[in-house]
């Protein structure tokens, strides 16, 4: 099917589940208590986190998307019968948009598996008239590695820029690394302010995250489009570090509260992700890559997916490698 008839497609679906679902919140209306929100927060937050970590699990994922809008509808349902605003409806259109990520993931396969079919080097290339191809041969002679090295960048990561050049030449998986995904841009976003606002009553803290934000959002707008990809990419990853960390922390001592709560309680380790992400947009993967024996496997760990197998093979070739 054409890409904006599975959009519609998925859209259809999506709004029709997330109606009838939060006109039985709304009708059921079942009684709810304090607790029962604080863990429902962290169990939208781990299912935002696993549908980012299995974004390359297509079949997966739309179970997932149909969950995601689901359930977060029922329970915006059952708080509006009761009068208040729930973070549910930011739940129904982060899954909104990873369905969309999620169709345009299937045709980007689709598009990659057509350019790798028989593709074997430049030299192996058809063409109408032999005389044709040995010209072209024979302009790219001293160059036929590097066409070939560009070609492959384009079955990876959909486009070939310098940048990412360089990166496939340091050994770095490219598959999936230009995934500019609107939910993760959305999430990010949403996130970073929710955080903001719940550090508002400890205004330094508030308003030294809202610069990180500010400075962060500007040099993403700046950057190339791969590069946005690896931006949010690790904004994200090092966000739900810092996340895991502080719940586990909670945990530790017996308590659990809201997930953006939980920023507030730990601030100074907000800050110190806010920073670090920060840092990181500064730097770019280009100049992260540079960091000897660790660099590629940090902009491999750090990039769009969950390759974390082929970010241990790089650091232990770096490892291997002599001098």
């Amino acid at each position: 099917w054409p890409l904006h008839r599975l959009m519609l497609r998925s859209a259809v679906v999506g709004l029709t589940l997330a109606l009838l679902c939060f006109v039985a919140g709304f009708v059921i209306s079942p009684t709810t208590t304090e607790e029962q929100w604080q863990i429902q927060g962290h169990c939208w937050a781990l299912a935002i986190g696993l549908s980012q970590v299995c974004a390359r699990l297509l079949r997966f994922s739309v179970i997932l998307n149909l969950v995601g809008v689901a359930e977060p509808a029922f329970f915006t349902g059952i708080m509006a019968a009761e009068g208040y605003w729930s973070k549910g409806i930011g739940m129904v259109v982060y899954f909104t948009l990873n369905e969309v990520d999620r169709v345009r993931a299937v045709r980007k396969r689709m598009e990659a598996s057509q350019l790798d079919k028989g593709y074997s080097g430049p030299e192996d290339a058809r063409a109408s008239k032999q005389t044709d191809k040995e010209r072209i041969l024979g302009e790219i002679a001293d160059k036929a590695r590097a066409v070939d090295l560009s070609v492959h960048v384009v079955m990876d990561a959909s486009m070939s820029t310098p940048s990412l050049r360089v990166l496939a030449q340091h050994g770095v998986d490219l598959q999936g690394s230009t995934d500019l995904r609107f939910s993760m841009a959305f999430l990010c976003a949403f996130s970073w302010l929710q955080t903001v606002v719940a550090l508002a009553p400890l205004l330094p803290y508030a308003l030294l995250d809202a610069l990180c934000f500010s400075i962060c959002c500007f040099v993403w707008i700046c950057k190339n489009y791969d590069a946005k990809a690896f931006v949010l990419s690790h904004v994200f990853k090092i966000f739900l570090t810092g996340w895991v960390i502080a719940v586990v922390d909670d945990l530790r001592d017996l308590r659990l509260v809201s997930p953006f709560k939980t920023w507030a309680v730990h601030k100074e380790l907000v800050l110190v992700v806010s920073f670090l992400n920060v840092a990181l947009t500064l730097v770019g993967r280009s100049s992260l890559i540079k960091l000897p024996c660790i660099g590629p496997a940090l902009v491999q760990l750090l990039s769009p997916g969950c390759d974390c197998c082929a970010a241990l093979r790089l650091l232990l070739r770096q490892r291997e490698q002599p001098g």
